[in-house]
């Protein structure tokens, strides 16, 4: 059951984490080079709840997966893994609660802009939480 708790973990954090640097650093910057304003607006709104549904279920993968390797109530590490990755998922969940809002919104908006502002800090959060998470696991 450890193993596979281990596994799952890795699994379902290194898929999000992969999800995130790969969006955030290749996708959202190649669109806005290569396609119209407006039209990479378009593709990013369809995409984006998909992009937080991965982060939402991965999530839950790798917290289920320290949940399976947790042999006794109190462990040390592990529960600083469940931490950072429940925290790294409620940011995720905050972060799609706020792209909710933004579709309504013009992207001139002064609302808009500052929600983009929260959701780039929410990914990078969420990226270094992930980050911090795999050194303290690899301890495990």
């Amino acid at each position: 059951m450890a193993v596979m708790g281990k596994l799952l973990w890795r699994m379902g954090t290194g898929i999000w984490l992969g999800t995130l640097v790969f969006f955030s650093l290749v996708v959202t910057q190649v669109i806005f080079v290569t396609v119209p304003t407006s039209a990479a607006a378009d593709f990013l709104n369809a995409v984006f709840p998909a992009y937080y549904g991965v982060g939402i279920i991965a999530g839950i993968m790798a917290m289920l997966g320290i949940l399976m390797r947790m042999k006794r109530p109190i462990q040390g590490v592990l529960w600083w893994v469940m931490g950072i990755t429940g925290l790294a998922w409620l940011l995720v969940l905050w972060a799609r609660y706020i792209l909710s809002l933004m579709t309504h919104l013009p992207p001139s908006s002064p609302a808009f802009l500052r929600f983009h502002s929260e959701s780039i800090v929410l990914n990078a959060i969420v990226g270094i939480l992930l980050i911090g998470g795999f050194v303290v696991e690899s301890w495990t």
